[in-house]
């Protein structure tokens, strides 16, 4: 046996030894295909995990196969009818081994596989033809009906926004009258359909998170629906809607219980969808088309890769504004083509492998790169999981069409590469690190006397934060003081119902909606009158579109919103605070202030 020597990163100098071990090299596989055509799955349930691939074809719809893999060697080839899409692994209640069945999609259609064998094929629901269509080819069918005024009548329905059948579509690609009259007569008694096409394909968990537990299977179609299907009878469990084509999801959670779907659409945004929801939730918009998705609940965020070479970290947790935020962003040097989720449970780790242009598979953790694997070639697909008997396995293919296993080395760690990353690739990490200085003998001094004396420190620490709670109560008392009292000038001598005041702040940035919200009490008399909004703000901050507002009547028991459009102008990261005054036509002194902090203002 050849002795087994440690790999090196090639091109990328001053890198550690590969932590990964090349289990299989196939340079001559010849694979065309993308990352949703790869899976790894326990085909017979006895703990060998089997690599599938599905085949593109070398000239993409021909020779198209999905192929079997046990360890390094093929173990079936099975012809596929048509170009794939997506392969799934998903478990059914059959009576027998707990063995998972294959979905493939293609086309309109779902192709399922059990033990290998074909089982089930489900079709997509017909579409609902346009009325105006029917009626265009019922005329058409009748004797001296004109063939321009036909296809007149197609045009039409097209305009309107609706969507022909493919009989129609292929009646309006007719150049001359004859192939129009030919193509009536030998489809003059077909039927008219619409049928979409899939475009993206996943699975949830039905009831419970066990590897072998229920599985649904989760579609997106080219007419902007999202269908969850149950496993055994493949019936429609939910539909729901978004505003464009999906082209990707990341799946969270469990049917029954609660589960949140987030869906990338052709549009360039983000949506998500959750239990109940028939349709879908504005969450981000990239300004960029996305090329990998990946949701991380542990760390509550989810990682996107663009197709502007930035790799984008957002939140998932919190309410309102704080949803969705942007928490870092990386520009990179080459762009991306897929990415996929690596989780190394011996060592809790949870990273994020990202494959660049550049023939490199960078390892993020949070947003620093731990690892770099050098491919040789663009990878076009990866998947990592369990393969063989083996828990940390990296399975990619590249554009050659070369297949590669890796496998994780033992009591391996994963620190961040610095600057040895930044050398190879220029700028891969947007943002200036911290630079922690070695302990030096001040410091260690310091850390001593802090400890011998900690009591002391602790207590004047709480004497001054004891005082200056006090000032600032003092100073609150002072401020209500003078501004609390209502001054009515002379030859006016009369009360002013109280006003309450409530603000909001909508939007992340730069253009924020400031929303004031005034009411008084129902039994309020005389009811406040020629109110006067204004604003102060600190002008190279901020624009408003309108620096103050009248209000002429306030209906007592009745809240009446104002909103004012704010712009932040200032091109550092900042922000500050707008005082809302609330005062009567001819006073100077203010009913009722509120001060406002405004959020930072997100990058565009």
């Amino acid at each position: 046996m050849d002795e087994e020597r440690p790999l090196t990163n090639g091109s990328t100098s001053g890198l550690p030894a590969d932590r990964w071990l090349q289990a299989y090299y196939d340079r001559f596989a010849g694979f065309n295909t993308i990352t949703p055509n790869i899976c790894l799955a326990d085909l017979f349930a006895d703990g060998d995990t089997k690599l599938l691939i599905a085949d593109m074809g070398i000239e993409w719809g021909k020779q198209m196969q999905l192929r079997v893999y046990k360890g390094t060697a093929l173990l079936s080839e099975h012809t596929l009818v048509d170009l794939p899409l997506a392969i799934v692994p998903f478990y059914m209640n059959l009576p027998g081994p707990r063995t998972p069945a294959i979905a493939v999609a293609s086309g309109s259609s779902i192709y399922v596989y059990r033990n290998m064998r074909p089982f089930y094929k489900y079709t997509l629901p017909a579409l609902k033809v346009a009325d105006a269509e029917v009626e265009a080819w019922t005329g058409v069918l009748q004797e001296g009906a004109d063939l321009n005024v036909f296809r007149d009548l197609l045009v039409n329905v097209l305009a309107n926004g609706e969507s022909l059948s493919a009989k129609s579509e292929h009646f309006l690609t007719t150049s001359t009258i004859q192939d129009a009259e030919a193509f009536v007569r030998q489809h003059a008694e077909s039927p008219l359909r619409r049928q979409t096409v899939l475009t993206t394909l996943s699975t949830m968990k039905k009831s419970m998170h066990e590897e072998d537990a229920l599985t649904c299977i989760v579609l997106g179609t080219e007419n902007r629906d999202i269908y969850i299907l149950e496993p055994d009878a493949f019936t429609v469990l939910t539909s729901m809607t978004v505003p464009a084509v999906p082209v990707m999801m990341d799946i969270t959670g469990l049917f029954d219980v609660d589960y949140r779907i987030l869906v990338a659409c052709r549009d360039g945004c983000i949506y998500s969808l959750k239990r109940g929801q028939k349709s879908a939730k504005l969450c981000l918009e990239l300004h960029s088309q996305a090329v990998g998705l990946c949701a991380r609940p542990s760390l509550g965020c989810v990682y996107v890769g663009c197709m502007d070479h930035s790799l984008r970290c957002y939140s998932t947790q919190g309410k309102g504004p704080n949803k969705y935020a942007q928490l870092w962003s990386i520009q990179l040097n080459h762009s991306i083509v897929a990415l996929q989720s690596v989780t190394i449970k011996s060592l809790g780790l949870e990273l994020v492998a990202v494959c660049c242009q550049d023939a490199n598979i960078y390892l993020y953790r949070e947003r620093d790169v731990v690892d770099v694997v050098e491919t040789g070639d663009p990878v076009t697909a990866i998947r990592y999981g369990r393969f063989g008997r083996e828990d940390n396995a990296l399975v990619y293919v590249t554009r050659s069409g070369a297949l590669t296993v890796k496998i994780l080395r033992r009591n391996q760690t994963f620190e961040p590469l610095g600057g040895v990353v930044n050398n190879a690739a220029t700028n891969l990490a947007a943002g200036n690190k911290f630079v922690i200085p070695k302990k030096t003998k001040l410091f260690v001094d310091q850390t001593m006397r802090e400890r011998e004396i900690a009591p002391t420190m602790h207590r004047v620490f709480q004497q001054d934060f004891q005082r200056m709670k006090l000032i600032a109560a003092r100073q609150y008392v002072e401020t209500m003081q003078k501004a609390g009292a209502i001054q009515v000038p002379a030859g006016r001598e009369r009360s002013v119902a109280e006003v309450k005041l409530t603000a909001r702040v909508q939007g992340l940035g730069p253009e924020f909606a400031l929303i004031i919200t005034l009411s008084c009490a129902e039994d309020a008399f005389p009811p406040p009158c020629d109110l006067l909004i204004a604003y102060s703000y600190d002008s190279s901050i901020y624009r408003l579109d309108r620096p103050y507002r009248c209000v002429p009547y306030l209906a007592p028991g009745v809240a009446t919103s104002v909103s004012v459009r704010v712009t932040c102008i200032s091109e550092l990261l900042v922000s500050d605070s707008i005082k809302v005054i609330v005062m009567t036509h001819g006073n100077t002194d203010p009913l009722v202030t509120a001060l406002i902090s405004m959020p930072v203002a997100q990058s565009v």
